[in-house]
């Protein structure tokens, strides 16, 4: 699944040719599961607007839009209405294989590069739009993107908010933790946040409650780099451990970041270079130290016991050897496929191990997790006042007030 460093890739790539732009044509195709509004009327409401700015929040795109004027508004504004004003904002998640293609562009995220041969023709020439495409918009300056997703785990979703204030209150945002580029808490606030959590830290940190944009090669990454077992309990872990993993929170993100999700620039030693050989011939590090595989919390873990020790009493029920992706010999390619397809499913959802039941309810998340659900509307009676914490304690919202002050 795309995680934090290719989602922004994704939304720098957009903002290059959309932002501030207006929509001149919109073409979109039915898909009941990746929309939360019929089609139809996405592009009639998308058709003449303006996408006032592409933003991202975790492993989510947003995006302002400032609706199509009507003739009589038109004529009014005569070019002096606020360009920054959302009539609504539009919402876009990649799901496991989802993507935004600029037309003219054939390069795309990393991630995606095997599927390449699926939009170009025989002759090497682009198809446009290309396949597995959810919508494609044209824009005034004439560039042209599509929303692909071969998989249709991705969302795409139209939210009634004028303000960043205002859709900040609902979800999927208000359901998030913090990001750890936009608003990443004090080592003391982390500190305080997990040493109350009796979950595995790799758990704990798959959790977007808790840390929005991080998923399994980025939680891998971090405890490797921090020398934290995935199945160290998180009120077992020292100041000295709490430390280092907010370090490497935000280094390995930054990195990531700078190299524009191009894992070829990542850094040698990266434990992402050799992670992905789970089933086959034993993987080393590039020290030599091998690559052993547990599954964390639900999720398959890549670890390295000479550098990441397994803590004391830590097998059981919460780790367990992480299967061979080949499975045994005559294993039906369609169970395979399914058990594929529950592990991704989990990847932005709370687990329902027992290890987990320390942690507080996610019945939001969970619900934001499966590629059929949409915001629940919410009647005058059950509005709720929103708390300036969300549930893991972190003030989210004060460490983005934080965060745009200093810049």
């Amino acid at each position: 699944m795309p995680e934090l460093p290719e989602v922004e890739k994704t939304r720098s790539r957009l903002g290059a040719v959309a932002d501030g732009q207006q929509i001149v044509d919109i073409s979109s195709f039915e898909d009941t599961i990746v929309y939360n509004i019929p089609h139809t009327d996405f592009a009639t409401r998308l058709r003449g607007a303006t996408l006032i700015e592409s933003k991202r929040y975790g492993k989510w795109m947003y995006c302002p839009i400032r609706a199509a004027p009507t003739s009589e508004e038109a004529h009014a504004d005569a070019g002096t209405g606020d360009a920054t004003e959302a009539d609504y904002y539009l919402f876009l998640h990649l799901g496991m294989t989802g993507n935004i293609r600029v037309r003219g562009n054939t390069r795309v995220a990393d991630y995606r590069m095997k599927s390449l041969k699926y939009d170009l023709d025989p002759d090497g020439g682009e198809v446009w739009p290309p396949r597995w495409c959810k919508f494609t918009l044209t824009f005034a300056n004439g560039a042209e993107v599509a929303f692909c997703d071969p998989r249709r785990l991705g969302k795409i979703w139209i939210l009634e908010a004028k303000s960043e204030k205002d859709v900040k209150e609902l979800s999927p945002l208000k359901d998030l933790g913090f990001d750890p580029v936009h608003c990443m808490p004090s080592t003391d606030e982390f500190a305080a946040a997990v040493s109350t959590r009796k979950c595995p830290i790799k758990a704990l940190l798959l959790d977007q409650a808790f840390s929005a944009g991080i998923g399994n090669w980025i939680a891998d990454e971090v405890l490797y780099q921090s020398k934290i077992h995935p199945a160290r309990r998180c009120h077992m872990l020292t100041r000295t451990d709490l430390d280092a993993i907010h370090a490497q929170i935000v280094a390995v993100n930054q990195i990531a970041i700078e190299a524009n999700a191009n894992a070829t620039e990542f850094p040698n030693h990266w434990l992402f270079h050799r992670r992905w050989g789970k089933g086959g011939a034993a993987v080393k590090t590039v020290d030599g130290n091998v690559i052993k595989f547990v599954t964390v919390g639900g999720r398959t873990s890549a670890y390295v016991p000479a550098v990441q020790p397994v803590p004391q009493g830590a097998e059981g029920a919460v780790v367990r050897r992480a299967k061979s992706r080949g499975g045994a010999a005559g294993t039906k390619r369609k169970r395979r496929k399914v058990a594929d397809d529950d592990e991704e499913e989990k990847e932005d959802g709370a687990e329902s191990d027992s290890s987990l039941s320390s942690l507080p309810s996610h019945d939001d998340e969970d619900e934001l997790s499966r590629p059929h659900a949409a915001p629940k509307r919410e009647t005058g009676s059950q509005k709720k006042t929103t708390s300036a914490k969300n549930k893991t304690g972190i003030d989210v919202e004060g460490l983005a007030r934080r965060a745009v002050q200093a810049a």
